[in-house]
Parts: C-alpha cells; structure tokens; sequence
C-alpha cells in the first residue's frame, strides 16, 4: 500500500530516523551548552578561577597587618596611587561570583590608601560567622559614573600582597549548638597572581587539643595572692572558676583550666603558664579571675574589669555592667588606669619603663626595646595576646622564662576580671556566699559576645 507516493513502511522508517536524528542533536546541544559535564573537578575549579581572577587585574592592596585576635580577623595595608573617588571595601569573592563585601576604615596620605578592618585589635570579620565555603579577598573599588544619561558602577578589584611574616593560619570556630567549623587561611598564587583565600569545613567537633576558653583561677599552692581576715584570695578565685567552668560546659563550651587545685604552682610561662595556655589550646576567649585588696578604707569595694589598650571596649564594659548588676556590687572607686565605670586599661608608666631597663642591666640581659607607655602591665592581658597586645618575654630574662608564642599573630582575647575587694563587707559577703551570681554575671556577657549555647 502507498501513501502519498510511497509505501508505509518506508515512510515508518524515515520517520524513526529524524526522530533518532533530534535526540542525537539534543543530546549533543545539551553536552555543548553544558560543558561542564565534560570536565573533571580539577577543570572545573580551574575554570571558574581563571574567571574569577580576570577580575583581580587592577594591582595589589599591600597587606602589612594581618591578626586574629579572639574571633576576629583584622587586616590592614596600603594600595599606592589609590583613587580617593572610589569606595573600599574588603570582598569576599566565592569561585561562583557570589560577594559578601565588609566595611574599611581608610585614610589617603601622600597619594596613598591605608586601609584596615577595625582601629581595634578585637574589631574585623567575625570568623565565627563565615557560612561554609571557600572565598578569595580582595580590596574592592567601587564608584557610580553616569554614561549616556545612564549610571552604571564601576568595580576594580585588588589582590592581596602579603608583606607580613605571617603566612597561613588554623582558626577553631566557637562551639554553638555542639558545631564547630574550621577556618584554613592560605597564602598562594594563581597564573602568578597572588591571592589569599578562606576556606571554611565543617569539622563536627574540636581536636582534643583545641578549647573554647581558657579560665585561669588566679593565684594558688605558696602564691595565696591577696589576704584578709580569713580569706585568702586562691581559695575564691579557684571556687569560683570551677563553678565557672562547669556552666560554661554544660551550656556547650569546651573550657580549659589553668589549674583545677591547689596542689601545685603554676607560674606565667613555661610548659604549663597560664600565659602559654591560651595559644597551646587555641583559644578564642582568656577569663583571669582575681579578687582585689586595697590598704586604704574600702566600704565601696567594686568590681575591676582590666584589658588591653587598642580594645573595642565593649565586651569588657558588659563585664563590669553584669557584675555590678548581677551580684549587686559596686563598681570600683579607683580612678587610676579608669577608662569607663568598673574598665580599667594598665599600661606601663615611664618609672615602670625605666625601672625594667635597669632592672634588666642589674641582672645581665638586654633590655627590651619594646617597652614603652603603651606596653600592656599585667602579662595576663599583654602575654596572651601575641603582637597584639605587645607581648616580648622571649626568655632572655631566665628568671622570667619564656613565652615562645610572643611573636604569635593569632591569640585569645583577654581580660583580668578584679570581682570584687576581700576588704569590703559587701564584697565579702558576695564571694563567700554568692558564688552563682559571679559565675551568671560572667557566663551572660561570654553568651552574648561567643554565641547562643543550646544547653546538653
């Protein structure tokens, strides 16, 4: 039988061919639109970074600071013949084009740009709120211009040059909700390009080596601290401190002791420190609990709340406010260091300075040239914190010892909580009896600033 000139069965045929003809098409219009399916990881990823790093041709962004201090990360340099039109930011630039942009302070000087991510050494990216993922940072340019009555924004995009001698870092995020996530800070280069890169991998838990918060009950064994009547300072700042340490664990938190009794000295440095502790156990948050003693009269009493200078102070005024609030306390009378009510900032006087210098000539070593009145006094808030906070016993003193993580761009943020007078009734009174005021006042205020526990 024929249909229309030809038979059935060759018409099925012809049929049956085109068919099979478009969905080879298809099919191959489908590889050649979607190439990717051709590519291993390796050319994919090497795809979307020569992409990406067409757009980071504008020059380099000098980086000569480059921390983390706590959680945050804090970088600064300078771009030279920077254009003072544009807005700087620094981009976080995913391999899919995705950009989370923070804020830069800048300032123009001689026709350059310095830059930095916070005037203080606690401010920057909050590295505990990266979401998953790998990102590459660059200086960001932008400005609107208008062309043919239309605005339009222009973008450049400056790779960092790390002029530091810091190179890559590991940073532990805070456990929240029993997560943690780590932080791989790396330094590399791409078709001779240098860049710096972020990559954040959930790691489900911490390394047994690795905490949360180091608390460090002051004093203690033949170091009583301060005393009166009968209360001797090590006995309340170790109570307290493992009060402390066991709400902070069931809130979540892995908490590291600097001494769990009084069996034993442990001084600033040395395998076990208190100053070393903090960098060997790579936390992000340093609590020296102490008590206070004063010659004079002392019906006031108060809390102290000591930190290092170049602070944000915020974390450390919360402390006094919660103390002051929780315990009911006074904040304390002594204006000397005072920066705000119940905040103190110590830093060594010019007699200090001199006092070392030759203290250090009595004894037979070089004097250290990094001592000046904006050196931090107390070491709890100076030798925890690296380059930060000023750090410099390097063990040239032997009757000091060594702190070998002096040189150290990473470190805990640190503050010396003075709760209260022993020489105050009032005080008294609270640190004898009204332990979990202490530790609710303290652990309010780590909540608030090291995130929200989901408890056990």
């Amino acid at each position: 039988m024929k249909y229309f000139g030809k038979s059935v069965y060759t018409r099925f045929v012809q049929v049956i061919a085109i068919m099979v003809i478009m969905v080879l098409l298809m099919g191959l219009y489908h590889v050649l639109l979607d190439t990717d399916t051709l590519m291993s990881k390796e050319e994919k990823e090497l795809r979307a970074k020569t992409e990406l790093f067409s757009k980071f041709e504008d020059g380099y962004a000098t980086l000569t600071k480059y921390t983390i201090y706590g959680k945050h990360l804090n970088l600064g340099g300078v771009i030279e013949n920077a254009d003072s039109s544009f807005k700087y930011t620094l981009a976080m630039v995913t391999l899919d084009g995705t950009v989370t942009e923070y804020p830069l302070v800048v300032s123009f000087k001689d026709n350059k740009l310095y830059y930095t991510l916070g005037k203080n050494i606690n401010e920057g990216i909050d590295l505990d709120d990266i979401p998953l993922g790998e990102y590459y940072l660059a200086v960001k340019a932008s400005k609107d211009v208008v062309v043919d009555e239309q605005s339009q924004e222009i973008n450049k995009y400056y790779s960092l040059n790390n002029t530091t001698s810091y190179s890559d870092q590991e940073y532990y995020t805070t456990t929240t909700g029993g997560k943690n996530y780590k932080d791989i800070i790396t330094f590399s280069a791409f078709n001779e390009k240098e860049y710096m890169a972020l990559a954040v991998t959930d790691i489900k838990s911490l390394p047994e080596d690795v905490y949360d918060i180091v608390i460090d009950a002051g004093h203690g064994a033949r170091d009583t601290g301060a005393v009166f009547q009968d209360i001797q300072e090590k006995d309340y700042t170790l109570k307290i401190s493992l009060a402390l340490q066991k709400r902070l664990e069931e809130l979540g938190y892995k908490v590291y002791m600097t001494r769990v009794d009084d069996s034993k000295y442990i001084g600033a440095y040395g395998e076990d420190g208190r100053a070393v502790a903090p960098y060997k156990t790579h936390a992000k948050l340093f609590l020296s609990v102490h008590l206070n003693y004063t010659e004079k009269d002392n019906s006031v009493g108060g809390v102290e709340i000591y930190t290092a200078n170049h602070m944000n102070l915020t974390m450390a005024k919360e402390f006094a406010d919660s103390v002051k609030n929780t315990v009911k306390v006074n904040y304390s009378q002594n204006n000397i260091n005072k920066v705000l009510d119940g905040v103190y900032v110590r830093t060594y006087t010019e007699a200090e300075v001199k006092e070392a210098i030759d203290y250090a000539k009595e004894i037979g070593y070089e004097p250290y040239k990094t001592i000046t009145t904006d050196t931090p006094y107390y070491f709890a808030v100076r030798e925890t914190g690296g380059i930060m906070t000023g750090a410099y016993v390097d063990g040239r003193n032997k009757e000091a010892g060594d702190n070998p993580y002096h040189n150290s761009n990473i470190a805990a943020e640190s503050y010396l909580l003075e709760l209260g007078f022993i020489n105050c009734p009032n005080d008294a009174k609270n640190i004898k009896t009204n332990t979990n005021s202490y530790v609710e006042a303290i652990t309010n205020v780590v909540v608030n600033n090291y995130g929200k526990i989901e408890e056990n």
